[in-house]
């Protein structure tokens, strides 16, 4: 009896398990935290209950990265106007190369 209980258990056990994996992985690589449980509530709903064995860091661990990395981009607002932080950095003169320079001296 206490070993069918435990069998029970166990797909949901492993199912928390490897969704912490997840969520930490994603902390671990910056992404925030609101978005990585919305990528894998979306992760959770593609794989459905009978694919729930698949999720896994080391089965789809990069396929929620990548998932993550894609969601994040689209949120993210892009300065590409005239004058943002990139050509300004570009004008500064500290980061001019001389062409008279070589790498043999």
């Amino acid at each position: 009896s206490s070993e069918l209980a435990q069998t029970a258990m166990a797909p949901h056990h492993h199912l928390d398990t490897e969704k912490a994996r997840l969520l930490s992985l994603a902390s671990d690589m910056g992404f925030d935290c609101t978005i990585a449980h919305k990528c894998l509530q979306e992760l959770l709903h593609l794989y459905g209950d009978d694919g729930q064995d698949f999720i896994t860091v080391e089965l789809c661990g990069d396929d929620y990265l990548a998932r993550l990395a894609d969601f994040t981009q689209v949120d993210e607002d892009w300065d590409t106007s005239p004058g943002n932080c990139f050509e300004a950095d570009a004008k500064d003169e500290s980061f001019e190369i001389d062409p008279f320079v070589s790498d043999q001296e």
